[in-house]
Order: structure tokens, then C-alpha cells, then sequence
């Protein structure tokens, strides 16, 4: 006889058909109906997902808070995943999802004295496959997913295991998190839904306990549904329980220990999904990656100054600034899902945000005696024309119309460039009827449930079709190369420490095209860096409905895909994906690092390595978000080149992608440098900051393989514990001469708290 476990609940959107605000009012009005019905009926449970809502809640109804509060000692109200905000888990920093996890558990712990077990996760689009190791490191034991599942016909209970081989109790909701949704109070019409719902999943489950939720977006806790409980439960073998996800995850730990279930072990990330919104409003990602990496190195500056000048360490600047970071990165906002009041409101909070993160590591510029700008560097050694640019690690060519037909790498004398397809940096505009979740075909539909969805999506020409439906298609194509009836002018540039061409036209038909797109592309070379610069500014002047990437035809054949990953990389197979600050495509002899800022949007096709640049869709089907055609909307995009011979073990992607990323100018990048040191190069500092007093360090191991190492800092420290990434305490740490001995497993995190006699 199976048991179902029934977990009441709403998924609060943060931002997305409504306004932050308005959603805020309805999320208070459910709040206060779930008390109510907690109140009335003893065997009633509830749960709430993000710890932002109950924030505001607590401040603006104190007196329902406090009764929310007895319901939660009592265990009737569960918080989970507990995190700030339910973010999306692949394109914000692995950092930046740590900090969601740090802000949300602490607050449960200082105003309920609870941690949740159970990651709750339900509503993002995929996952990325360092999630396990994450969150077992921030004390969860239970996973509930419902987007991204690798196969359609996968037990809804099993083991995800994650890149570095920690494995985490896994829920699919297969059905989805509103599970039987709303109860219609007709007893008939409820008991309909229910038993749909149930047979469904019972083909699914691994046992006689099922989870469903009972909810949806938003939606109103229901006064009725105790009784509908009862009636159901007098009729039929199934029997529904009000119940948490820990209780069901434990039930379930329990009966696989007993029985000695045999769980399948899924290895793959849960991914992708929804592609379009990895450059949908495209301008949240790009202010998203600027804030946390400025975030991450003031913190690291003002920890620094703190320790050896005595200064004061701004927490309190640094929490407001770490909130609206976080807020921004709730799966809706910064996948651009949302209405265009929404939009205006998040991109005005992450210019008050960077004007804050300015002033204070201004602050720590003027402490360091520098002044925020670049000193005159005289460049040589650089040979450039309209034609040619060169300097002592490449050669590159280009056609008339400015777009590149050569790269030489002159170590080896070996070519990058497809010479059938001899157009790198070339952009290429192609319709796109799609909506904000997925590209070529709209409005969304849930193809298959919530299966990963990768499209075939190559260099694009008019007969290809790209997806499973055979509905999803290119169409009309326009390039910046073949921009017809529009001759591209190209300047050469001499700047303080680089030179390069800029090349600018638009890309249209003919006068009555459906499109105008102005551009303007920048390549830059340096003297002493080998890595190759592009900027590339468009400006829609009309038109609407299509999507612009960057191509890169490479004459790389049956090459790996490598993509990085929160803390990591892995490979993938061709298609888009989301990547953190870099991909690679490689064979045995060579390979091209493709960094970007900000553009998630990353895939490799038949050789040709795409980077997506610019939508022009909406979501009118659902709510105002015209500004999301990007009418008359300028925009900046900066991504890079680094070719290399395999043999040539000195690049290392992971840092070649921090580094340009990085928002400090050198001389502050030369503080950080002196005052803490890592060995070897595979163990990258994710952050250091300052908290109870203790200077916390975060690093981990970046290339995937086993590796001792030692970190080397300037400053005396008594003691040094590891703790897990919430900073609670594991082991004692030896610390002598300033150094600490470390071991990671293959792309292991690791944390470290160190006291310190000038803290307070």
C-alpha cells in the first residue's frame, strides 16, 4: 500500500510576471492563510522555500511571524532549500551559490534555530554537476529537483553523484513541484487530479512512499484541503500524509537501508535546459559576473588592509551588496523571464550596488597610494595595417569587410582558421521566434516533461532544423561579413598598452530589410600577452525576433569540448551549454581557449566554436516584456582568443578566464598577490574575507586530478581549522612559518578559518 507524502506548499517568484513588490503582497497574504490553516487543523504541515521571503515578512508582520515561528519549533513548517533565493545553479559563480546557502542558513539558525537537510531546488532550468559536493559541503543530505532529468524513463529516486565523486540522495519530481496542485473543493474534481498524479509517479517510484506537492506559483494555501485529505483517505489504499521532504527523504534512507535497495548512481549533470535563457536580456548576466567577481576581490582587499593596517572591515557594506547580488540571481531575474517593470527595477539595484562596491575599493586604492587608472606603457613590437595585425605570438589576416580569415599561432606555425569557412569573430544574425526560455520556437513547451533538451544548433543556414519536434529553424541568416549593400570601414587603434582595428557596419539587406544592426568590432593584440582581445558593440536600430552570435570556424576536426563549470570544468558534447568565464575545443595536436564576460551562451558544432551574444525575443504571451526585443538598447560584449599547442602545458584556461575577469587593476591585483600565495597553479583562491572575527579561505582544485600543495601567507596567524563552506569547524590544520600544507581530491573545494591576534 503505498504512502504519500504531501508537502503543502507555493513557489514564491521573487521577480517575474509581477513586480517584486506585488509578488511580496500576495507571498504575505499566503503566509498569513497558512498560519491560519496550521492553526485549525494539528496534522497541517507547510513549507517554505526562500529565507528572503521570510526576512521581509518577519520586518513588515511581526506578530504572524511570531506565530510562524512556534509552527516551525514544532515541525510543521519546514524551510527549504533555506537558501536566500532559489538562484539558478549554472551561471552565477560557484562562490556566489555558496554565499545563497551562507546568508540563508544562517538567518534559519540565528531566528528559528533550524538547518534544513533537504535542497529544495525545484523551479531552475538544469544543474551543474558540482551541485552534489556543494551542497553536502553547506550540510544538506537530500536533493529535489524537477527540471533537467537525463532520461524520461528515470526512477524518481536515485544518487546523484557529482564531478568529485560526492554522491547526494536525489528526489525528480517527475509530475512537477506543484505535484496535485491546487485541490478543486468539488470532492470528484480533487480526487481526479490526485489519483492522476499518483499513477503517474507510482510508474516512477523505487518504493511504496511517494512525495507530491501541493501547489503551484504563487499559490493560495487551501482551507478545504485537510478535509478533502480525509475523505480520500477513507476511500482509497493510497493514503496521503502532511508531511516535510526531510520526513519522506528519511523515510526513504530508511527503507533503502532496510531493504537494501539498490538506487541507479546517475554520473551526468542535469543539463541543459531552456538555452535561450543564457543570453535572453542578456545585460543581467553581464552585471551579474562584474558584481560578484567585484564583490569576491574588495573582499579580499579589505581583508588584507584589515589584517595589516587595522582598518575597518566593512561587513555590514558588504552584506547589503552580497543581498542584492543574491537576489538578482533568483532563476527568473537572472535568466531575463521577466516582465519589463521587473527588469528596469534589477538593473537600477545593480548600478547602486557597483557604485557601492566602487567606493569602497576606491577606499583601498587610496590606502595603496594608487590611483585608478592606467599608467603610459609605449608599445612595440606590434605590426598593424587594415589588413594585418601581428605582434611576436600571432599573425592574424583579415578579409576586406574586417573579418578574420587567418590566425597563425607562430609557435609551430600552425593555423586556426577553417579554410572553407574562413570567417572567425564573424557575426551572424538569424530569426528567432522563440520566447525568452528557448530559442526558434515559442511560447515554451514542456517537450517530454522536463527532460534536458539539446538542440542541434550549428553554424546556422536557412535548411537546418534544431530540435527534436522538427519545429525549431534558423531561417533567414544575416552576417557581419556578408553585410550586403553596407561597406564595413576599418580604423586602426594605437592604445597605452595595445593596438588593434575596429571595424564597424550594419548588418542588413537592403534598404527595406527587416533588420538594421549597427556594429562595431574591436581586436586587440598586446606586446606580452598571448591571448587575443574582442569587443564588439551592437546597436539594434530596427527590427525584431533573432538572435546574434559570434562564430569562430575552427579547422580543429572531432575535437573535445571542454566547458568550465562552478569550480570546475567538464566535457560536453556539441551544443550550448551554460559556461562560466571560459570553454575549450582541443585535439591531440592543438587547441583555442574561448574567454568571455558575462555570456554564458557557449557551444561547439562541427568545428565551429559559437558564443551567443544578443536576443531579440519577448514573453507578451505572458506578461509586458517588449524591452526584451532590444529595440534602439546598446550593447557592449567582451570575450577572447588564446590559441596553444598541446605540448605547451603553461596556459591554464581557469586562470587565463579569472584573470580577465578580474575587475581590479593591476597594482590592487599586486596587493593580493603579495600578501597570500597558492602552490601549485591548480589550487585557485575562491575568496577571502573576514567573519567572527576569523579570516576565512576558500579553494579549490581546478584541472581534476589529486594534488598537495601549500599556501603561503603574509601575516602571523595561532591557529587554522578546516571547516566545511559554511565555516563550521572539522579539523585542526598545522600552520607554521605562515604556510599551510593542503591535499585535494580532483576538483575538491576546500575552506579554512584562521585566527589571527589583529582581529576584532
Amino acid at each position: 500500500m503505498h504512502k504519500i507524502h504531501l508537502i503543502p506548499h507555493f513557489h514564491y517568484d521573487v521577480a517575474y510576471l509581477k513586480t517584486e513588490e506585488e509578488y511580496l503582497s500576495m507571498a504575505f497574504e499566503n503566509l498569513k492563510e497558512a498560519i491560519n490553516i496550521l492553526s485549525k487543523n494539528p496534522e497541517y504541515t507547510f513549507l517554505i522555500e526562500q529565507v528572503i521571503l521570510l526576512d521581509k515578512f518577519s520586518k513588515k508582520c511581526p506578530e504572524d511571524f511570531r506565530k510562524l515561528k512556534k509552527f516551525v519549533k514544532e515541525g510543521r513548517v519546514e524551510v527549504s532549500s533555506g537558501m536566500w533565493c532559489l538562484s539558478d545553479m549554472n551561471m552565477p559563480s560557484g562562490e556566489s551559490l555558496i554565499r545563497q546557502i551562507q546568508y540563508g542558513k544562517e538567518w534559519l539558525k540565528n531566528k528559528f534555530g533550524i538547518e534544513s537537510k533537504t535542497a529544495w531546488i525545484p523551479d531552475c532550468f538544469g544543474y551543474n554537476l558540482q551541485t552534489p559536493q556543494i551542497l553536502k559541503k553547506c550540510g544538506y543530505e537530500y536533493f529535489a529537483f524537477t527540471r533537467g532529468i537525463d532520461s524520461i524513463k528515470r526512477k524518481n529516486e536515485f544518487y546523484w553523484q557529482g564531478l568529485d565523486g560526492t554522491k547526494i540522495l536525489t528526489h525528480w519530481m517527475v509530475v512537477g513541484y506543484g505535484g496535485v496542485g491546487s485541490f478543486k473543493r468539488d470532492r470528484i474534481e480533487a480526487f481526479k487530479i490526485i489519483r492522476k498524479q499518483i499513477d503517474i509517479v507510482k510508474k516512477h517510484s523505487v518504493s511504496e512512499y511517494i512525495m507530491l506537492g501541493n501547489g503551484g506559483d504563487i499559490a493560495k494555501p487551501q482551507a478545504h484541503v485537510p478535509e478533502i485529505v480525509k475523505k480520500w483517505n477513507r476511500k482509497n489504499d493510497e493514503q496521503l500524509v502532511f508531511s516535510t521532504t526531510e520526513k519522506f527523504f528519511h523515510t526513504i534512507d530508511e527503507k533503502i537501508k532496510k531493504d537494501k535497495l539498490k538506487l541507479d548512481l546517475v554520473k551526468c549533470e542535469l543539463n541543459p535546459d531552456r538555452q535561450g535563457c543564457y543570453s535572453s536580456r542578456i545585460k543581467l548576466k553581464q552585471w551579474n559576473r562584474l558584481l560578484e567577481n567585484k564583490i569576491i576581490e574588495a573582499e579580499k582587499l579589505a581583508s588584507i588592509f584589515h589584517i595589516l593596517h587595522k582598518t575597518n572591515y566593512p561587513e555590514k557594506e558588504f552584506n547589503s551588496a552580497w543581498k542584492i547580488i543574491l537576489k538578482n540571481q533568483f532563476h527568473d531575474i537572472i535568466c531575463g523571464t521577466i516582465i519589463d517593470k521587473s527588469y528596469f527595477e534589477t538593473v537600477k539595484s545593480y548600478e547602486k550596488t557597483n557604485e557601492k562596491l566602487d567606493r569602497i575599493i576606491n577606499r583601498y586604492a587610496k590606502l595603496a597610494h594608487y590611483k585608478l587608472k592606467d599608467k603610459k606603457v609605449k608599445v612595440t613590437g606590434i605590426e598593424i595595417s587594415k589588413e594585418k595585425i601581428e605582434n611576436k605570438f600571432f599573425k592574424i589576416e583579415l578579409t576586406s569587410k574586417g573579418v578574420i580569415r587567418s590566425l597563425i599561432l607562430k609557435k609551430g606555425n600552425t593555423e586556426f582558421v577553417n579554410p572553407n569557412k574562413p570567417f572567425f569573430n564573424n557575426l551572424f544574425l538569424q530569426t528567432d521566434n522563440g520566447d525568452l526560455w528557448q530559442y526558434y520556437e515559442g511560447p515554451l513547451p514542456d517537450l517530454d516533461g522536463f527532460i534536458s533538451d539539446i538542440i542541434y544548433d550549428p553554424l546556422p543556414d536557412e535548411k537546418h532544423i534544431v530540435s527534436k519536434t522538427g519545429k525549431r529553424k534558423a531561417g533567414l541568416l544575416i552576417t557581419s561579413e556578408d553585410a550586403r549593400y553596407v561597406d564595413n570601414k576599418i580604423k586602426i587603434l594605437k592604445e597605452d598598452v595595445r593596438y588593434g582595428l575596429k571595424i564597424s557596419g550594419e548588418m542588413r539587406y537592403m534598404d527595406l530589410s527587416p533588420f538594421r544592426i549597427k556594429f562595431a568590432q574591436y581586436i586587440f593584440l598586446y606586446r606580452d600577452i598571448e591571448r587575443i582581445d574582442f569587443k564588439t558593440e551592437i546597436n539594434p536600430v530596427w527590427g525584431e525576433r533573432y538572435r546574434i552570435r559570434a562564430m569562430f570556424p575552427t579547422n580543429i576536426k572531432n575535437g573535445i569540448i571542454r566547458h568550465e563549470i562552478l569550480f570546475g570544468n567538464i566535457e560536453r558534447p556539441e551544443g550550448e551549454f551554460p559556461a562560466q568565464n571560459w570553454i575549450d575545443y582541443s585535439d591531440k595536436k592543438k587547441g583555442l581557449f574561448l574567454l568571455n564576460k558575462g555570456l554564458p551562451g557557449n557551444n561547439v558544432t562541427d568545428g565551429v566554436m559559437m558564443l551567443s551574444l544578443l536576443r531579440s525575443v519577448d514573453m507578451d504571451y505572458k506578461g509586458p516584456s517588449k524591452s526584451a526585443l532590444e529595440k534602439n538598447t546598446k550593447h557592449s560584449f567582451e570575450y577572447s582568443l588564446v590559441p596553444y599547442l598541446k605540448k605547451d602545458k603553461k596556459h591554464k584556461a581557469y586562470l587565463l578566464g579569472q584573470a580577465f575577469n578580474n575587475p581590479l587593476p593591476s597594482e590592487l591585483n599586486t596587493v593580493v598577490e603579495k600578501f597570500i600565495s597558492i602552490e601549485p597553479a591548480n589550487i585557485v583562491l575562491s575568496a577571502m574575507y573576514i567573519k567572527r572575527k576569523n579570516l576565512f579561505i576558500r579553494i579549490y582544485e581546478a584541472e581534476g586530478k589529486k594534488t598537495a600543495g601549500e599556501i603561503r601567507i603574509n601575516a602571523d596567524f595561532k591557529t587554522c581549522k578546516e571547516t566545511d563552506c559554511l565555516g563550521r569547524e572539522i579539523r585542526d590544520i598545522d600552520i607554521l612559518n605562515n604556510k599551510i600544507c593542503v591535499k585535494l581530491n580532483s576538483f575538491e573545494i576546500k575552506t579554512f578559518k584562521l585566527e589571527n591576534k589583529n582581529l576584532s
